[in-house]
């Protein structure tokens, strides 16, 4: 990795510089002990080897000089090992920094004290040692460049001047390949340091990599133990359940150990196995599954109501493995179905007196219109309205509930779908006139046999068309087409040229109590489920319902069913 691509966080690199300080200074000083035995041993060579060219006097001073700096570097080396962590990095790295230059001087002053003129061999010796001990600090102290530079540079100066300075063929050409020694070795040091800061570099990235691993693990192993969801891990080849979570535990009423041991398969009933394999075969091809509703069979016997979502993920060694979440609703069951029984519960309370009240005010309003006085006729007709909208809200909650609960009949039959269609034009013009809107059948309009209920199709219809009179603009034209698609279907569209579907609301057309308009002064009236009740019908005879829409221009929805052969 190039420094370049190293990360430009500010925090980053000052936590990397002050990691960096304390790698140097631990390898520095970890190199200590070796580096002083070779400076003494070297030192000793030195002195025995020229102390017949110079007097005992100048030698014994200059080892004197020596081995002061060396107990200096080995007294930092004590200090540093005795405390228990590392405090002022500056002060340390610069203390132990100016040993190491201090030792290089020492090393710089052999060519100057030491140096014996017209004697080949004791100069040959004493570029030998400091040849020697420059090229091994080069090595030792290369993680720092300031102390290899510091230790190195004088010594191969102070030589290569003792040679300039020397007469003779010789003098010259060594003096050229000290400095040449000296400028190999300083590019030595720079490309250490800049190694091993790299390396440094690399292992912090490595560090805060597994730290920041670290963290998501916890994180998720927290949310795995902790969530309100069963939580389970197994192999998709198997169904072996290889890790799962307290949750799934206590919702199942078995131990872990005893959960691990079973088969998925023998948790879910007999009833489910053509809905297992169609999630499945949707697994393997999207590598997703669910939302998908089923039950789950307790450790007693008892069957709770799940819901499953999972996805499939493969390991690096080609392992595939399915994680499930199962969210129990036994809860939100229990609530719809208090919810369902108390709206069943209160329509069947409210029809009969409704009714009765309905028809007690439609017989107001036919037999004494002529006799009461005008503000009295608006609230009779006010009244009236109310309660026919009222009486249309109670039947449409109680076919719902039908619905939701199955016991809806419908009564199948093949029928020829035109007349149908016809009819259903001719029983909501009286509707379409109130709102001065025209209901027209289309010429393009074919005829074929589907199955469906008649009753039914006429109530599909009834919505359809109402909402689309409700939404067109006075004069306008409700447009009602019967035609073939492909692959044998018959569609009915129901067109108008209303102000058409905002798009913020397209999503919950077909929900339950979902209005564009859901404020309380909403110019056009209705229930909201008359759309939810028009697709569980139409689904429930084997077909299908959508919409097309523009806003500002209109509305087209359609339905569709199979086409019986001719």
């Amino acid at each position: 990795m190039n420094p370049s691509e190293l990360p430009n966080d500010r925090e980053y690199h000052e936590e990397m510089n002050r990691f960096l300080q304390k790698e140097r200074l631990v390898l520095l000083h970890k190199g200590l002990p070796p580096a002083i035995t070779g400076n003494i041993v070297l030192a000793l060579i030195l002195t025995y080897v020229q102390e017949p060219a110079f007097s005992p006097a100048a030698l014994l001073a200059w080892l004197i000089a020596m081995v002061l700096v060396l107990l200096w570097r080995g007294f930092i080396f004590f200090k540093f090992n005795r405390q228990s962590a590392i405090f002022r990095l500056t002060k340390q790295l610069f203390h132990l920094r100016l040993s190491t230059i201090a030792t290089g001087l020492i090393w710089a002053s052999a060519p100057a004290f030491l140096f014996p003129e017209n004697n080949i061999a004791l100069q040959a010796t004493l570029s030998f040692v400091l040849a020697g001990i420059c090229a091994g600090a080069a090595s030792s102290l290369a993680i720092d460049k300031v102390s290899a530079l510091g230790f190195i540079a004088p010594p191969l100066l102070s030589l290569t001047l003792a040679f300039l300075l020397e007469e003779g063929r010789e003098s010259l050409p060594l003096a050229l390949m000290t400095i040449l020694f000296l400028g190999f070795l300083t590019f030595s040091c720079v490309r250490g340091e800049r190694q091993f800061r790299e390396n440094i570099s690399l292992r912090c990235i490595a560090a805060q990599r597994e730290k920041a691993l670290g963290n998501s693990e916890a994180r998720l192993r927290s949310l795995f133990t902790l969530s309100p969801f069963g939580i389970v891990l197994s192999d998709y080849s198997s169904g072996e359940i290889l890790e799962l979570n307290d949750r799934l535990v206590a919702l199942s009423g078995y131990t872990k150990e005893e959960l691990i041991l079973r088969d998925q398969s023998e948790l879910t009933p007999n009833d489910y196995e053509a809905q297992e394999l169609a999630q499945r075969n949707r697994l393997t091809r999207t590598g997703r599954y669910g939302p998908y509703e089923k039950e789950f069979i307790r450790k007693d016997g008892n069957r709770v109501p799940v819901i499953l979502n999972g996805v499939l993920i493969q390991e690096s060694n080609g392992r595939k493995l399915v994680w499930s979440i199962v969210e129990d609703i036994s809860d939100r069951k229990r609530i719809d179905k208090m919810k369902n029984e108390f709206i069943s519960t209160v329509s069947h309370e409210l029809r009969t007196p409704l009714t009765a009240i309905t028809g007690a005010l439609g017989l107001l309003a036919n037999h004494l219109k002529d006799t009461l006085p005008e503000p009295m006729q608006n609230i009779l007709r006010i009244a009236r309205s109310n309660s026919q909208r009222l009486s249309q809200l109670i039947n449409d909650l109680l076919d719902i509930e039908k619905i939701t609960s199955g016991n809806m009949d419908f009564n199948l039959r093949p029928h020829a779908i035109l007349p149908l269609v016809e009819q259903a034009i001719d029983i909501n013009r009286p509707y379409a006139f109130e709102y001065d809107v025209e209901l027209f059948l289309s010429e393009e309009s074919v005829d074929a046999r589907v199955i469906i209920d008649p009753s039914r199709l006429q109530q599909i219809m009834a919505n359809l068309l109402s909402n689309a009179i409700k939404f067109s603009p006075k004069g306008a034209r409700v447009t009602l087409t019967v035609l073939h698609r492909p692959n044998d279907i018959v569609r009915i569209n129901v067109s108008d040229l209303g102000p058409g579907i905002p798009a913020a609301f397209r999503n919950r057309i077909f929900q339950k109590f979902s209005q564009a308009d859901s404020s309380d002064t909403r110019a056009k009236g209705g229930t909201g489920l008359g759309l939810a009740i028009t697709k569980e019908l139409v689904e429930k005879m084997g077909g299908t319902v959508n919409f097309d829409s523009t806003e500002g221009i209109g509305s087209n929805f359609w339905i569709e069913f199979p086409e019986l052969p001719k």
